[in-house]
């Protein structure tokens, strides 16, 4: 592999988030038309902090192969044990990361990110936990930070925790990337 370059068979996409994984499967005709695209293996993802799911989304994450990781589960455990078994098993096959983070994922008293946000969510010290946890195991090759509506977010707390999100995220790399 030329350096640089991601190859899927070396990647994980890892979502934080309530949003459905399975809903990247209506892209699927658009997707067919790029050369070259091929979709992550499902055992290769991780679905961090799910709820509020309708009958449909829950489904396709129960159908699926890939990780589910409950806030219930995060609390009572910590990110480290909670997520550790399925990011040693994804480890074996892959050995960097994407993140994708929802920011309704966070519960609404830490930032209404957007309409959708529903209470019960991940603190923003828990979301940095996981980010931290994960990078123990692989090598973090990007994230981004999704679903958020700045409309709803009227004291404009979302910058401040994208910063220390972000700022987890670069924390947890090594010295040297190459």
């Amino acid at each position: 592999m030329k350096k640089g370059r991601l190859s899927k068979r070396r990647f994980l996409s890892f979502q934080l988030g309530p949003g459905c994984p399975g809903r990247a499967r209506a892209w699927t005709p658009l997707t067919a038309t790029l050369p070259g695209f091929q979709p992550l293996d499902d055992r290769n993802l991780i679905h961090v902090g799910a709820r509020d799911l309708d009958p449909a989304e829950l489904r396709v994450i129960e159908s699926s192969p890939m990780a589910r990781i409950q806030v219930e589960e995060l609390r009572r455990d910590g990110a480290e044990a909670a997520l550790d078994r399925a990011l040693r098993e994804i480890a074996g096959r892959v050995d960097q990361v994407y993140l994708h983070m929802d920011l309704d994922v966070l519960d609404p008293t830490e930032l209404k990110a957007n309409d959708y946000a529903a209470p019960g969510g991940l603190t923003v010290t828990e979301m940095v936990d996981v980010i931290r946890a994960t990078a123990r195991h692989l090598r973090i090759a990007g994230a981004g930070l999704t679903a958020y509506d700045p409309d709803q977010d009227p004291e404009g707390r979302g910058l401040r925790i994208a910063e220390r999100l972000l700022a987890a995220v670069t924390e947890s790399q090594p010295t040297s990337l190459g």
